[in-house]
């Protein structure tokens, strides 16, 4: 399985500049997130020699506007990719049906042609907002990587909502895990649960924060790595 970070924002500069969010390229062939910054994303995609046209499907793991600004690019560029959507989103859904885009719903259809496997929509919590968010699930060389957008409802959570779906024990996570806002109490307890279902390796970013990336590192050592825009992972 091969991962390449087409963009990744995690600082309070790039915050205020709304260069927030998350995308990677996944086997050449898979989008996961389109990022928060259309400008930002169109130039990445441009100067890592993303070839747009090639992607076959763009999985949205929440609606939230940091994951989708680059969905419109993505199809303008003339490509025929299947798009999965976690809910309902009457704007995207808008803008699907302009390019006439294949999409589906999080639901039955779980499982794509091309093997992957989406835990569905799961429901968490932003402040009161409940936000319904999927992840997906890929074969690697050592085991089977959990790839999220930013983990709502619980990293935890979702490592054992993916174990259920797939019938798979999840040997690493990739993607946000929305710890930035978390006491350092919290952090710890989650990290040391996370480690306790049994993944081995870690790589994260965008609304992690920093504070979790230090405790991250601490307990999982050398098998945490810190999301970068750019960095190519092979696993």
């Amino acid at each position: 399985m091969k991962i390449k970070v087409i963009a990744e924002g995690s600082t309070p500069a790039q915050r205020a500049r709304e260069e927030w969010g998350l995308s990677f390229l996944i086997n050449n062939t898979v989008l996961f997130d389109v990022f928060g910054h259309k400008a930002v994303f169109r130039k990445n995609i441009k100067k890592l020699k993303v070839a747009v046209k090639a992607v076959e499907n763009i999985i949205i793991s929440h609606c939230h506007w940091d994951h989708i600004a680059g969905l419109e690019h993505v199809l303008f560029a003339g490509g025929n990719p299947v798009v999965y959507l976690p809910e309902k989103e009457w704007r995207l859904e808008e803008i699907l049906k302009r390019y006439s885009a294949a999409y589906t719903i999080a639901g039955n259809n779980s499982v794509s042609e091309d093997g992957f496997i989406l835990t569905g929509a799961i429901k968490g919590k932003l402040g009161k907002e409940t936000v319904m968010e999927q992840a997906a699930v890929f074969k690697g060389k050592k085991g089977y990587v959990l790839v999220t957008g930013c983990s709502h409802p619980g990293i935890v959570k979702m490592v054992k909502a993916a174990e259920k779906k797939s019938g798979k024990k999840i040997y690493a996570v990739v993607g946000g895990l929305h710890l930035k806002d978390s006491s350092d109490d919290d952090i710890m307890k989650t990290v040391l649960e996370l480690k306790k279902t049994g993944v081995k390796k870690v790589i994260a970013g965008h609304c992690t924060g920093a504070r979790a990336c230090g405790i991250l590192k601490k307990v999982f050592k050398t098998a945490f790595t810190k999301l970068k825009t750019g960095d190519k992972y092979s696993l």
